[in-house]
Order: C-alpha cells, then sequence, then structure tokens
C-alpha cells in the first residue's frame, strides 16, 4: 500500500509507501490534496529555442578585493525559475552506474564534499541530562533531506525553502533518502547534507533501492543491481564503493522490496553482494533494511529473525552487513505480544550481533509526534533501551508546515521533548505519546578539537549577513555553510524573576543568515544561565576566545561558564558588556590550559530591569592564538554558461583554484559603478549561479570570488568576465486559440515575441481586421477559406517576422464547434508502469486515472481515431491536473499527427511548459493517428510522464 501525502505547498514528488514498507515510486496512487492547488493554469505556449554553445573556459585575472561598498540587492522575481545545465546531486538506475565515470561527469566537482567527518567525544566522555538517557541507544535517521530525488542542487539555490535540519546531536547515521522508479534507484546524498553531517560527526548515507512492482519496479533492476562476474565479484557494488570514495560520503542503505519473479537466488546473491561489500570496503557503513528473507520472499519481519539475520552474520559466524532497521510493526496492537524488539535483542545476544546495531523502525511520514508508538516495547524495564531508534521521515517537521519559525518548534518537540528542554522530565498523559528522542538519547557533540567557530548558521535564510550587516536581501541556502549548532536546545536556569525562552531567530544574524535569541524579562543584577554545547574540548595555552553578541533593551555582561573534566566550573568574565550593537566579548584563558572543557554555558546578568530583552549569540570563536592564514584564489573560470530564451537570464558555473583551504568563498557581481552585489557562499571551489538576471543592456558581467577565513578576513581575490548574447533584435512567435472555426466565430492571436519587443504589428488576411497592434488580438473571418498569419516585432535595433501559411481554416462544417475525437479511441504506448496506469487511461475522459511510463525519455503515447478526420487542437491534463506536484507537470513535448501510422509530421513543439492543463492549437490537418512525445517528463529530472488525459478535438469529416 501507498502512502502520498501532500504537505502544504512544499508537495514532495516522491512517493514513500511508509505503513507497509520503505518504498518509493515513480507513479502511484493520485496524492491526497490537503491543500488545494489552482485548477486553472494559463495554456502552454509555443516556445522558441534559442541556446547558446557554452562559453569556453576563460582564465580570470588575479585581482585584490573591491574595497567598495555591497550593492543589497533585492528579491529575484525569478528565483523558482531553474536553467536546464543547473549541476545537480547523482542518481543511476544499475546500468547507469556500471557505466559512469567521474571524468566524464560535467557536474562531478559540484557534488564532491570537502567537509572530513568530524570525531565526536566517546559515550564515557558524555554526561545524561536527564536520567532516562542512554549512552548505548543510537538513532537513524531515514530523512527526506530534498524533496525529490532529481534535480537537486548540490550546494543550494536562490530560495530559503530547505530542510535545513539542526539537531544533529541527536543522530548517529543520516540515510539520505531517495529512489524512484521514474528518476532513479541509486541516489548518493547531495554534498551540502554531507558537509553538514561530517561537521557534526555524523555519517551520511546513500540509498539503493528497488521498488515494489505496484510503483513501478523491475526485476531486472534486481538483476542488474546483483549481477556477478565469473571470479564472484560484484561490478555494482565495486561502482557503489567507487562513488562514495569519490564523492566523499560513508556508505550504503539497501532497500530491496522488489517482488514479482523474486526467488532464493536472489537473496543468496543480496547476501554475498553484502559480503563482498565489507570485504571490499570495511570502512563503509553498510545497512540493510528488515524486507526480503533469505528464502527469497518479501516478508517484513519487524524484528531480528532466523528469516533475516544471515544479512547480519553468516552461518560461519562472519560479519555481513554493519546494521539493520526494523520494519514498523512491532508496535502494532496485532504484533504487540510478541515483544519483537525483546526476541531482537534476545536472538542477537545469541548470534553475537550487538543488539544496539538494529534499529526499531518508527514511522513519522505522516504524522510526525502524533505517532502514536507503544515505548514500553522499546524500553527495557530495568532501564536503557532493548534497540537503537530508526526514525523514518523525521523531515515531517519541515514538510509538514510553510514557516521556518514552526519548522524549528516542531524539531524542538519531535527530538527533544514537548517542554523544549532535554533536562526536562517528561510524563506522558499515554504509554504511546511522543516523548521525544532526548529522553532516550544522549546529546552527541563533535567539539572535540579547535578551531571551533560558529555564527549559528542554519545554512539557509532571507538575507546574507557579514559582520552583522546586511549585504544581501536574496533568499538562499547552502547548508554545506551552516554551523554546529547548540547541543542543549535549552537548558536555562533562570534567577529569580527572570524568565527566558531561546530559538533560533532568521530576522538578524552575525554571519550567514540566523542568530540564537533569548527573549524575555530580567531583573537588574539577577543572572540566568543558558547550557549550549557539550563538548569534550582539550585547550592548549594561549587560546583565543570570543564571543560576539548583542543585547536590546538592556547592557548585559556577559560570562563564559566552562565545566571541565573533573566537575570543576570555571567563569571567565567578559572584557565588556553587550549593548544594541553587535558586541565582541574576550575572555581570558590562561587558567584554561592543559584541562578538558566538558560544557560551555553563558551567564547573562542585565544592567536593569526589563521585560523585553532581546539578546542574541551571533558568533563564537575559540582557536589558537596564532593568526588564522588567508587564502588566495586563481585559475577563476566560467565553465559554461547558459541563457533562456530572451537572454535576460543565466546560469553560469564558476571554478577556481585557492592556494590554502578556507572557510569560505564569496561570489560577487561586479556592479558598473564597481559596488558588489553578492550571488552567495560556497566552501569548495565551485559555484553555480542560478538565473542571474540581466541589467539593461549590458554585454558583460564580471565576478569576483573572494576568500574569507574563519575570522571573517579576506584573502586575495580574483575576478573573470562573461560575455551575454547579442539579444538586441526581438525574437518573433505567436499562437491561437482557435485554428478551425466556422464564418464569423472569433479567434484571438496571442504574441509569444520576446520581452525586448516594443511593437508588435499583424497581418491577418481575411479577417475583419486584417492589421492590428498589440499583443493580442481578436478577430472573425466571414468567408470560408484558408487563411495565412504574420506577425512583426519591432524595437530600436531592428525587426524580425514569422509566418504561417495556411494556418486558419474557415468551414461551415465548424458551425457546431470542435469535436472531442479521442475519448475511448484506441491507444499505444511505448512503456507503462503496470495495467492501472496503462495508455487506455489517458482517453478515458476521467482525469483521476493516467498513464504513467517510466525509464528513460522520450515516452510516447499514440492515439488511433479510427478514421481520417480533421484536427486542429489538442489539450493535455499533466501531473498537477491530476492532483500530483506542479513539478511533475511535462515540460517539453510534441505533437504529431499521420494519416496512416507510418509517417508523422510534427504541429506542435513546446520547451518550457510549467502548467497542469496545456492547448494546443495547430494548423489543421486530415490525420487518423495523433502521437504525443514526451521529451522532458517533469520540471526536474525525474524521467516518469504522467498524462491524466489527452484530448484530440477537430471534425468527424475530413477538410477539403
Amino acid at each position: 500500500m501507498i502512502k502520498r501525502k501532500k504537505y502544504g505547498k512544499k508537495l514532495m514528488s516522491i512517493i514513500l509507501a511508509a505503513s507497509m514498507a520503505l518504498s518509493l515510486a515513480a507513479c502511484g496512487a493520485k496524492e491526497n490534496t490537503d491543500t488545494p492547488q489552482p485548477a486553472t493554469q494559463a495554456p502552454a505556449q509555443t516556445e522558441i529555442n534559442t541556446e547558446t554553445p557554452a562559453e569556453p573556459e576563460t582564465e580570470a585575472d588575479t585581482a585584490q578585493p573591491s574595497e567598495s561598498n555591497y550593492t543589497v540587492t533585492g528579491e529575484n522575481e525569478n528565483k523558482e525559475l531553474t536553467m536546464t545545465r543547473q549541476p545537480e546531486a547523482s542518481y543511476w538506475f544499475p546500468a547507469q552506474l556500471l557505466e559512469w565515470n567521474a571524468d566524464d561527469d560535467e557536474d562531478f566537482i559540484f557534488n564532491v564534499s570537502t567537509v572530513p567527518l568530524a570525531a565526536r567525544a566517546d559515550l564515557e566522555a558524555l554526561e545524561p541530562v536527564n536520567p532516562t538517557q542512554n549512552k548505548d541507544t543510537k538513532v537513524m535517521s531515514i530523512s527526506i533531506m530534498n524533496g525529490s530525488t532529481s534535480g537537486n542542487a548540490p550546494h543550494g539555490l536562490n530560495k530559503a525553502e530547505a530542510n535545513a535540519f539542526t539537531y544533529w546531536q541527536y543522530v548517529d547515521t543520516l540515510v539520505y533518502w531517495g529512489g524512484s522508479s521514474g528518476e532513479g534507484l541509486i541516489v548518493a546524498p547531495s554534498p551540502d547534507i554531507v558537509d553538514a553531517g561530517h561537521k557534526n560527526g555524523v555519517k551520511v548515507i546513500g540509498t539503493v533501492f528497488m521498488p515494489q512492482a505496484a510503483h513501478g519496479g523491475k526485476i531486472e533492476w534486481l538483476d542488474d543491481l546483483l549481477q556477478k562476474r565469473e571470479d564472484g565479484s560484484y561490478p555494482v557494488v565495486d561502482k557503489l564503493i567507487e562513488v562514495a570514495k569519490l564523492y566523499g560520503f560513508d556508505g550504503w542503505f539497501i532497500n530491496q522490496e522488489t517482488e514479482e519473479a523474486l526467488t532464493k537466488d536472489h537473496a543468496d546473491r543480496m547476501q554475498e553482494f553484502l559480503a563482498y561489500f565489507k570485504q571490499q570496503a570495511p570502512e563503509l557503513e553498510l545497512i540493510y533494511y528488515d524486507s526480503m528473507t533469505v528464502d527469497g520472499e518479501m516478508d517484513w519481519q519487524n524484528a531480528l529473525t532466523e528469516k533475516n539475520a544471515p544479512y547480519m552474520k553468516d552461518a560461519e559466524g562472519n560479519d555481513v552487513a554493519d546494521s539493520m532497521f526494523l520494519n514498523f510493526w512491532w508496535t502494532t496492537d496485532s504484533l504487540a505480544p510478541e515483544e519483537l524488539l525483546k526476541t531482537s535483542a534476545e536472538l542477537a545476544a545469541e548470534k553475537e550481533i550487538d543488539a544496539y546495531d538494529l534499529y526499531a523502525g518508527v514511522d513519522l511520514q505522516s504524522n510526525g509526534y502524533d505517532t502514536p508508538i507503544k515505548w514500553n516495547l522499546f524500553e527495557k524495564p530495568d532501564g536503557g533501551t532493548y534497540t537503537s531508534l530508526g526514525l523514518y521521515c523525521p523531515s515531517w517537521t519541515y514538510f509538514s508546515t510553510d514557516m521556518i519559525q514552526e519548522f524549528w518548534k516542531r524539531e524542538n518537540k519531535l527530538w527533544v521533548n514537548a517542554k523544549g528542554d532535554p533536562s526536562a522530565e517528561i510524563t506522558a498523559e499515554s504509554d504511546t505519546d511522543w516523548r521525544g528522542v532526548s529522553t532516550y538519547v544522549v546529546e552527541r557533540t563533535a567539539l572535540t578539537t579547535l578551531p571551533f567557530v560558529t555564527n549559528f548558521s542554519t545554512g539557509n535564510g532571507y538575507g546574507f549577513y557579514k559582520k552583522g550587516e546586511l549585504i544581501s536581501m536574496l533568499d538562499w541556502n547552502n547548508r554545506s555553510i551552516s554551523d554546529m549548532l547548540p547541543t542543549y536546545r535549552y537548558i536555562i536556569e533562570d534567577g529569580e524573576g527572570n524568565k527566558l525562552s531561546a530559538d533560533l531567530d532568521v530576522g538578524d544574524a552575525y554571519y550567514g543568515g540566523t542568530s540564537l535569541i533569548l527573549r524575555g524579562a530580567v531583573k537588574q543584577n539577577t543572572s540566568s544561565v543558558i547550557k549550549l554545547y557539550s563538548a569534550d574540548l582539550p585547550v592548549p595555552e594561549n587560546v583565543t576566545f570570543t564571543t560576539t553578541a548583542r543585547a536590546k533593551g538592556a547592557e548585559v555582561a556577559l560570562d563564559a561558564v566552562l565545566t571541565l573534566d573533573d566537575g570543576s566550573e570555571v567563569v571567565l568574565e567578559g572584557d565588556k558588556k553587550v549593548s544594541d550593537a553587535w558586541t565582541t566579548v574576550t575572555y581570558q584563558t590562561a587558567e584554561l590550559a592543559g584541562k578538558t572543557i566538558r560544557n560551555i554555558s553563558y551567564r547573562l546578568t542585565s544592567d536593569t530591569d526589563t521585560n523585553t530583552l532581546q539578546f542574541r549569540f551571533g558568533n563564537i570563536t575559540m582557536l589558537d592564538a596564532e593568526a588564522e592564514e588567508t587564502a588566495a584564489v586563481s585559475g577563476l573560470k566560467v565553465l559554461d554558461t547558459e541563457f533562456d530564451e530572451d537572454g535576460m537570464y543565466a546560469g553560469v558555473r564558476l571554478s577556481w583554484d585557492s592556494d590554502v583551504p578556507t572557510d569560505y568563498y564569496e561570489v560577487y557581481r561586479i556592479n558598473e559603478d564597481k559596488t558588489k552585489s553578492l550571488l552567495g557562499v560556497s566552501n569548495t571551489n565551485s559555484f553555480y549561479i542560478n538565473t542571474l538576471p540581466r541589467t539593461g543592456e549590458e554585454r558583460q558581467t564580471a565576478f569576483a570570488v573572494i576568500p574569507v577565513n574563519a575570522l571573517l578576513t579576506e584573502g586575495t581575490g580574483a575576478e573573470v568576465t562573461m560575455e551575454w548574447p547579442d539579444n538586441s533584435i526581438p525574437k518573433t512567435a505567436f499562437t491561437a486559440d482557435v485554428t478551425l472555426a466556422a464564418p464569423g466565430e472569433s479567434i484571438t492571436f496571442q504574441s509569444l515575441c520576446s520581452q525586448n519587443t516594443e511593437k508588435v504589428t499583424w497581418t491577418l488576411t481575411g479577417a475583419d481586421q486584417e492589421s492590428a497592434e498589440g499583443d493580442s488580438v481578436t478577430v472573425t473571418y466571414a468567408e470560408p477559406g484558408v487563411y495565412p498569419v504574420t506577425v512583426k516585432a519591432e524595437n530600436a535595433s531592428g525587426s524580425s517576422e514569422a509566418a504561417k501559411e495556411g494556418y486558419i481554416v474557415i468551414t461551415e462544417k465548424a458551425a457546431d464547434g470542435l469535436v472531442l475525437l479521442s475519448q475511448g479511441a484506441g491507444t499505444e504506448a511505448d512503456t507503462y508502469v503496470n495495467e492501472n496506469e496503462a495508455p487506455q487511461f489517458a482517453v478515458d475522459g476521467d482525469v483521476t486515472k493516467k498513464w504513467c511510463a517510466t525509464g528513460s525519455a522520450p515516452h510516447e503515447i499514440t492515439i488511433d481515431l479510427g478514421a481520417v478526420k480533421a484536427v486542429s487542437a489538442v489539450d493535455v491534463c499533466h501531473a498537477e491536473a491530476g492532483g500530483e506536484s506542479a513539478d511533475m507537470n511535462t515540460k517539453s513535448y510534441a505533437i504529431y499527427t499521420s494519416e496512416d501510422g507510418a509517417a508523422f509530421e510534427e504541429m506542435r513543439s513546446v520547451t518550457r511548459n510549467t502548467a497542469g492543463t496545456t492547448h494546443d492549437a495547430f494548423t489543421p490537418v486530415n490525420a487518423q493517428f495523433v502521437k504525443l512525445v514526451i521529451n522532458k517528463p517533469t520540471q526536474g529530472s525525474d524521467s516518469a510522464a504522467r498524462i491524466y488525459e489527452v484530448e484530440v478535438y477537430g471534425l468527424e469529416d475530413t477538410l477539403e
């Protein structure tokens, strides 16, 4: 059974089977439209292909960073536009993966994670903050970090909406969830997620997904995955290892659910597959999902049993997979009496498997923390837990709301508890109420070495700040530059009369887009202490320790309170009070040399009573006193450019070299007045600029890349110039709502000329108005006949014309209007998923049913009208018309006609559609066969066609 849910405006385009198994599909049941989408959209229009050849690589001149002021850019109205050659995170079908080569992949440099996995503190060094936390219990998060398998920018784009996860301290392994039969089955995590996880000491894992047949699964794909060489090796394993090592992530999650034609041989080969993987790459993580048994049956055990234990350890006692994610049903009423987690732990002990390498699955996709769980089956009576915890779709916290503040609130309740304090005692009203992950799991920390610098950045924002100054108002996200956020969210000890609460804040920042804010009431000279970070941090001599903050409503003394490994507490007084301006407070650290910090807290003391204190933490820096070195950028290149059809927006790929690694690379546009506008920030030596707007009639745009270290000190930057295409002459195109009509019937023509057109002139021979000006014109034709149409586009630079002979046919046969010719007609398609999504459902008149085709595009459906008839228009209901995401609407398609079914003529080509329903009128022809060719099935890279209806209009008779 598939469960698909629409979450506000962020409708996920991957399909998740949560109640039965972990499953993604390309074409399934209609989505639940909890939030209605617009029912109608403008008709699709013909697009003119004006692709410009890729720009040759251009070496840059080395330049010092500009000392001029910033130009603060506003919101880009085209931030949702995505260029077609945008780099995207990787995914493959098994056969494609075998052909993949990094040297031939233009996106490869954008998909490499550059952040090594940070070392976490040993469990012995961690101190529980509540009595029910267990150091041994681990957490695996299987999370939808991006809303689809395809089309994901490796390091974000110019929009703030992103699942910028902030509770890494409760996660040991994050599975980057994805895969569908319409896009790809083997999904590498996007590098921004790997970077963010690694900063926090979390392993990030890719997904290998074999779907059920009902969701497009094919046994051929499983056979491709498990193919074996004569020497006993597995070629797909070798490629999986290669990808993980080259991209810099930590292993793979194997989810095999294809059930049709499944045999014991598949199960045997899967065990060999897993064992071979671990032999070749023991350092990589390998996780198996409780689905296929050793007998070759699709039978979810919901526990460790004799039917799946060999995927963890073979008959000889050799380790196979590192861990197993157990299916969700252990907590259901029917299985609860079996105490499956307890029996799993017992069998694990018998087989010398660590029970904490078993993850009890909890399905949060639909209801999040409102999901009832029988926690007594997870807890041991004498304390601790039988197994570790596996959370499926905790990303519900993001997809269930449109507001970033509400996202943070839901994250806090799910990962901490309903009180928002991990040290609080939780007394649930019911045994099945959500208790928060912090109830069971000790907070982990990667704060184990210097330097430690945090700007409290979540990796996204509605503007970008540098040293507290707003330098860009563009929305952005790049989770690669997120920071290590506070471990404890939140523990505050208020003095008498004080009442403070804490949260992240998107309204101000020191560097990036967010800060940590405390709000509330304080009494004069009465202190509150907020506990922020867990650590296992040795302190050398001569450490610089600063904190940058600002306070509104009072001046505040900010003292650092450090707990050491011997249990003692050291208070470091700040050298100045925090005021309304960003203030950097410095602490003397000589007494810390040779000691180890276990907790970092702060004591706040106001100089006055106030009920409206707003205190923001913007930066904490702890590093060796030696100055951070600065980098120099060289070899800045424009690798590739693409432009929209009017030459008004560009997609630009940049790359560069750096003499030493640095924390940030700020990418700017150099304006005509020599000010600079921030385009984005990268942590690697490449950057993609999406939908860069052209300014006026500029022919060139200069870019600068400036390296910036952790102290926000700029190094030596470089500049490079990009050439814009000559778009001075307007381009001409047009369409009509009707091309086959009766005498006297109104016909409306619409200009599709380029944006730089200043004047549109129409020549409409035979119409009641044979010449006209304007973007649209409505006319009638009094006499039967065949008529041409010409449109001319002009501006100061020149003009162009487009003409269509025989475009309008006026006949008395159309007096009663056009006839729907295709409903119930014969159909043929090159492929379809299953009998429930066969081609005949595209002509059945029911917009709740569809034809769905998977595999590589193009996809074709041919409609046989039964006899030659006059045909002049085709309406198509795409994915959104059937209740699916607008992202799944067909982007590029063509319509062909034929009299004999052999020789087809193209009548209409659309390359940039976004609408859920399209109407395409074309020069009327006689035809029996109408073919719809889907060239680009979706707005992203999903290759599954989703067509809910094709309606062919014309006359039952032929044209004379």
